[in-house]
């Protein structure tokens, strides 16, 4: 994910103007590869999907996870078991 930072700061070198500086910050998110991140889902007994991000309507490029999980049967039952 790359993210772009627009400071507007006083110019101290001009009254009542301002200097614009730009920054630019990569991040590489997640902890685990995506496939480590689907198998280790899916050992923890969901059934998982990838899903990807939206922001405003517009695909932002990177992706979620969907993880769905049965109720067993004992969840099912009136008195829980």
């Amino acid at each position: 994910m790359d993210l772009t930072y627009v400071f507007h700061e006083p110019d101290d070198s001009v009254q009542s103007r301002v200097a614009i500086r730009v920054e630019h910050d990569e991040h590489v998110c997640g902890l685990f590869p995506r496939a480590t991140w689907l198998r280790l889902i899916g050992e923890a007994g969901f059934e998982v999907r990838p899903v990807p991000l939206v922001h405003d309507e517009r695909p932002v490029g990177a992706e979620g996870f969907l993880a769905v999980r049965a109720r067993s049967v004992r969840e099912h039952s009136p008195n829980g078991g």
